[in-house]
């Protein structure tokens, strides 16, 4: 069932047909918001094996006008288009599934998004589909928009790695990184972890929030400044420490 949000207009004949594998977590949901209020696309199956069956809306409040619900993954019908916002290993088990299902496959994981084998095996756990690296191209569309065109499986840049990377285009370009060591300091918050993750953090600081909550009627003193920076400062390694009350958020190569 195609989603048709409040008041939008009937879908065109010539819109291009889409689905989304894993659309309840951040990223499928933003897609899943813009893909839903978009004049060029029908939105055809949305998947989730947590809210098989619920409707959108109770996932992602802000589509609550929609009358699409989550299904299984399995069995996923032919569209044009075919967007996995999946977590990383779960495409490259299924890009052949995947590419039979649509003419394009856009992978927002980042099975795709390094070109060798040997860079997975550095900076992943290997690659279970390696032959596809070489047809996948790298989605930088303010970079390389022509070599999108005609592609078959498309790898969307990671958020980290795409800050970094049209920051410095214009520099390098010019030639002024030209032997240059260049290093990238970037603060996340916790939903580039994923929902489940953004929850525990969450669940964590509540619990502690309430065992440093004293029983009602004790009188405290409140704490100086210097006491909260030591505290806070204690607590984070250098390239993370940004904030005396923002818990730092330490990130590797893999989560981009």
């Amino acid at each position: 069932m195609a989603a048709t949000p409040t008041g939008s207009a009937d879908v065109d004949a010539e819109s291009v047909s889409a689905s989304i594998v894993g659309a309840s977590g951040f990223a499928g949901g933003e897609l899943l918001r813009i893909l839903a209020g978009h004049p060029e696309f029908e939105l055809g199956e949305v998947t989730s094996r947590e809210y098989a069956g619920k409707s959108v809306g109770s996932v992602h409040p802000p589509l609550r006008g929609t009358d699409l619900r989550f299904s299984e993954p399995g069995d996923l019908e032919s569209v044009d288009v075919l967007f996995t916002a999946t977590p990383h290993g779960v495409t490259m088990e299924h890009i052949e599934e995947y590419q039979a299902t649509a003419d394009l496959v856009v992978d927002l994981s980042a099975d795709f998004r390094l070109d060798t084998e040997a860079q997975y095996e550095e900076w992943y756990d290997g690659h279970s589909c390696p032959e596809k690296l070489d047809v996948a191209e790298y989605a930088l569309p303010e970079i390389n928009r022509e070599n999108l065109a005609g592609a078959d499986v498309i790898a969307s840049g990671g958020c980290n790695a795409t800050a970094t990377i049209l920051g410095l285009y214009p520099l390098a370009e010019a030639g002024v990184l030209d032997g240059a060591d260049v290093v990238v300091d970037v603060k996340v918050g916790s939903s580039e972890a994923a929902p489940a993750a953004a929850k525990l953090r969450a669940t964590r600081s509540a619990r502690a929030s309430s065992a440093r909550t004293p029983p009602r009627g004790t009188a405290t003193r409140p704490r100086s400044s210097r006491y909260w920076v030591s505290r806070f400062r204690s607590r984070a390694t250098p390239w993370t420490w940004s904030a005396v009350r923002a818990r730092p958020v330490t990130c590797s190569p893999r989560t981009e």
